[in-house]
């Protein structure tokens, strides 16, 4: 049952931004006693099944959620161009590093005439790598917080203890979003190019 659950948060996180599945693979990881392969098998399982729903009625989602239409306009006019013509290159750095967002990536790819097993080949194996990464981090980054913790409590501060986890996912979503704005804005700069102005030739006519 909770490899179960795992795959279903994959499953969800791969669709609404929400469900964090960093979160619960780190968790796993240092919670549950599994092999960090395992932990990541589970969520690269529930994010490939999310991946091929987006794939099949991406357009129909982009209807009817708002912030879906959001992430699949903007991935489209980010990457329409360079998409045409290397799609699945791209799938490599939005499965393995999140950019592009591979959710948006996935309910796109249809209009860009892709086929479904390439793309979820690269998707799968390469959150699979990821998820495992960050579930052999857990344990670590669970030790490191439970010395916080201790210190915390030594020094009369438990009532803090909350703060500093807080003030971490804080700050890794404004950056995270911060980049995303600046890859952004630089990728329509580049698709916008240089203006060039274009003054038509005069000639002097005769009266």
């Amino acid at each position: 049952m909770a490899f179960l659950l795992l795959i279903a948060i994959g499953f969800a996180g791969g669709i609404v931004w929400i469900f964090n599945v960093e979160t619960a693979a780190a968790a796993y990881g240092a919670t549950s006693g599994w092999h960090p392969i395992v932990v990541g098998l589970g969520c690269a399982l529930g994010q490939a099944s999310a991946y091929t729903a987006l794939f099949f009625s991406g357009e129909f989602i982009g209807q009817r959620w708002g912030w879906a239409r959001k992430q699949i306009v903007r991935t489209r006019e980010k990457y329409g161009e360079r998409l045409e013509t290397g799609f699945l290159w791209f799938t490599a750095p939005a499965a393995l590093i999140g950019l592009p967002p591979m959710t948006g990536m996935a309910a796109v790819a249809g209009g860009f005439h892709v086929r479904l097993l390439p793309m979820l080949a690269i998707a799968f194996s390469l959150r699979w790598v990821r998820f495992t990464i960050i579930a052999w981090a857990g344990p670590q980054l669970l030790l490191w917080v439970k010395s916080l913790l201790s210190w915390l409590r030594s020094h009369s501060y438990a009532a803090l203890a909350p703060i500093p986890l807080f003030v971490a996912i804080i700050v890794y979503t404004y950056y995270r979003r911060r980049l995303r704005r600046k890859l952004h804005e630089r990728a329509q700069e580049h698709a916008q190019g240089p203006a060039v102005a274009e003054t038509p030739a005069t000639e002097d006519q005769a009266p």
